[in-house]
């Protein structure tokens, strides 16, 4: 019985077995905690990675619509520069013509030309060559005609035209020359078109 009892007290572990016990127990917590840091950080970096991603890709997307928003803007300013130019040019035709088939040609470009253009652009033009305008185009002629103190009428001057002219352009070409009537040598500054005076 003794014997017996010192037996089952051998079994007893010894308090090292103990302390390398919770040693193990501590490194493993200290693992499993350390893997669970770990995936939660990588898990937060790829979440931020993809926010910094979309964000990255708004900002993109953002600037190539800008920039094909400043491309369409700048396409469709040369486009109305070059169709005022060529008004320009189908008003020369008009006001040189030799005869009544060469005037109605140059009188149908210009009037497709016109309708290419915004309403408020060549206003007196509109009122001159079309049977019909829009209300803000004739609204800006009748503008223009009260600050000469003038009627709005046909034939419309040269003068008044090109001046109208001078301001369009500027909108499309802002450091363009100005257009008159004429200069020194019988041209518009910066065009080569010889202009009736009394066109």
């Amino acid at each position: 019985m003794i014997y017996l009892m010192l037996q089952l007290g051998s079994d007893k572990p010894k308090w090292t077995d103990v302390v390398q016990a919770w040693g193990m127990l501590s490194a493993s917590i200290l693992t499993l905690a350390t893997l669970i840091t770990t995936i939660c950080i990588t898990i937060i970096d790829r979440r931020r990675a993809q926010v910094e991603l979309s964000e990255e890709r708004r900002r993109a997307d953002n600037k190539l619509r800008e920039e094909l928003q400043r491309t369409a803007a700048e396409q469709l300013r040369i486009f109305y520069l070059q169709t005022l130019l060529k008004i320009v040019d189908s008003y020369v035709e008009i006001s040189s013509a030799a005869d009544i088939d060469e005037k109605k040609r140059a009188t149908h470009k210009i009037r497709a030309y016109l309708h290419a253009m915004p309403d408020e652009i060549a206003s007196l033009i509109r009122f001159e060559y079309e049977p019909f305008i829009s209300e803000s185009s004739r609204r800006k002629a009748q503008v223009f005609a009260n600050k000469l103190g003038r009627a709005l009428q046909r034939p419309v001057p040269t003068d008044w035209i090109l001046t109208e002219l001078n301001e369009d352009l500027s909108q499309f070409l802002p450091q363009s020359g100005n257009l008159t009537a004429s200069n020194d040598d019988g041209q518009m500054p910066g065009q080569h078109h010889n202009l009736p005076a009394g066109a």
